[in-house]
């Protein structure tokens, strides 16, 4: 099968869903590789955000696929850095995926608290968080990209 018909967020929920087991276990060593490979973004048709691959581990870690714990450092550390760069220019959405994800895999982490305060200090004053996209249509289904 092409690589680009290989989507990093579908497989991991996906692995959330079926759990770890012996017919699982190429699926789980396909989402370890992509986090320890050192590529910089996870690159998906389907999520704009990066950080969405990020929270689908996290949780498949945390419900189903124990396994994945061995990748947790090297999570932290991708989800940390981008913080690092960007807490201040970050949309809510892509805030509350690290939240989330950091939340599961190192609950004791800084971060934690930071994204919190930062997520609220965009809060609407009706209490809503505007809306950002996170997903889009694949390139070959014809619908437009933004």
């Amino acid at each position: 099968m092409p690589a680009r018909e290989i989507d990093p967020v579908v497989n991991a929920n996906v692995v959330l869903y079926l759990g770890e087991s012996a017919d699982t276990q190429p699926a789980i060593s396909y989402l370890k590789n992509l986090v320890l490979g050192n590529s910089g973004e996870i690159k998906s048709d389907y999520y704009v955000d990066d950080l969405a691959f990020c929270y689908m581990v996290a949780r498949a870690c945390e419900c189903s696929a124990p396994g994945l714990r061995e990748v947790a450092g090297a999570m932290r550390f991708r989800i940390e850095s981008r913080l690092e760069k960007s807490l201040g220019e970050e949309k809510p959405l892509a805030l509350a995926l690290a939240g989330c994800s950091l939340l599961i895999l190192c609950p004791e982490s800084v971060w934690v608290d930071r994204v919190a305060e930062r997520i609220l200090g965009l809060q609407c004053e009706n209490g809503s968080w505007l809306v950002r996209p996170s997903t889009v249509a694949p390139p070959s289904s014809g619908v437009l990209r933004s």
